[in-house]
């Protein structure tokens, strides 16, 4: 572990020696903060023709891991989940068991 972080120390002080701020490059989430990643463009931009079933494991792995926003549609997702949930066991609490 010390390796890879020495490693990536450097990196970044090369990086910043030749004037690359990190923020531009990309920074994963906190625990993994210093691990680069390169920016992947949708898969549904250069798609023509109507939309097929097998096109959805490979959007929803876009959106879920290689989003910049994913950490933002997770926890919306994960709010709207659990507002239902509460207004389903205020109005209809027969529902859920």
């Amino acid at each position: 572990m010390k390796e890879i972080q020495e490693l990536q120390a450097s990196k970044a002080t090369t990086k910043a020696a030749q004037g690359s701020t990190l923020p531009d490059e990309g920074m994963v989430r906190g625990a993994d903060g210093f691990l680069d990643y390169a920016k992947v463009p949708p898969p549904w931009k250069d798609r023509k023709g109507s939309y097929k079933a097998d096109y959805l494991y490979e959007d929803v792995n876009w959106i879920v891991r290689k989003s910049s926003k994913a950490h933002h549609i997770f926890g919306g997702s994960m709010i709207v989940f659990t507002v239902g949930c509460v207004c389903v066991e205020l109005y209809n609490p027969m529902l859920l068991h």
